[in-house]
């Protein structure tokens, strides 16, 4: 989701006496919620701007998502100071637009200037990604089990420490499935076995690692292959033949 959050805080360069003598100004603190990726329609309402006034003005805004990258994203009614979203934005991308507003009096002399900072709530909507689509390793059928094998590395992209960017490793399938060898991975992505090797009975294990986030609507997950080589180590005693 989109969480717009509007901070409007004053940057008027007058001093303390005129602040206090304008208390006919109020400036409201108010925060909106969207969906990451908005599909419209647009352009919805996001919020508006309210200021005590006696006397007719009309708003300017300008700024990021006005004027400025990425363009075209807000707009303000110039006469209620209503705002409005006409397209989506990207958290991976912004992560906070900040505008400039200006209210003018008719006769084009500025009445007040404002802040308004929208920040932008992450969405799942980016799956980890393995570092690599293939993992391979050469591996004596004489290793200890228990010792880590290799390890695999899967990052997310969207908004570090939380439900969307948080992921676990898991083994989804091992090829063959082999009774007196089993696979595991840590939460760090070490794989380690269980039980022993034996080139006769496997030359390889094809094994299929999905990493998985932690999203609170939707959990994305990819995977990626970790190929295991047995190799054919010398594991019997040499037997004599022929003897008289």
């Amino acid at each position: 989701m989109l969480c717009f959050f509007l901070l409007v805080y004053c940057l008027s360069s007058a001093t303390t006496s005129e602040l206090l003598s304008r208390h006919r100004r109020a400036w409201i603190i108010g925060s909106f919620e969207i969906e990451e990726g908005h599909r419209g329609p647009f352009p919805y309402k996001l919020g508006e701007v309210n200021i005590d006034r006696k006397y007719p003005i009309y708003f300017e805004l300008q700024g990021q998502g006005v004027d400025e990258e990425p363009t075209e994203v807000i707009s303000i009614d110039k006469e209620f100071g209503v705002l409005y979203v006409h397209k989506a934005v990207d958290y991976e991308e912004w992560q906070t637009l900040e505008l400039r507003l200006q209210a003018r009096k008719m006769d084009e002399s500025i009445e007040t200037r404002l802040g308004i900072l929208i920040s932008v709530k992450d969405i799942n909507d980016n799956p980890p990604r393995f570092e690599r689509d293939l993992y391979e390793i050469n591996l004596p059928q004489e290793s200890t089990q228990g010792s880590n094998l290799l390890k695999v590395h899967a990052t997310d992209i969207d908004k570090s420490e939380t439900l969307n960017s948080t992921f676990h490793y898991e083994i989804k399938s091992v090829s063959p499935n082999v009774r007196d060898t089993q696979f595991f991975i840590d939460e760090s992505g070490y794989i380690s076995f269980k039980g022993c090797l034996n080139y006769k009975v496997a030359e390889k294990f094809t094994i299929v690692v999905e990493a998985k986030d932690h999203g609170e609507v939707v959990k994305l997950s990819s995977s990626t292959i970790v190929v295991v080589h047995v190799g054919n180590g010398n594991n019997h005693l040499p037997v004599i033949s022929g003897q008289t």
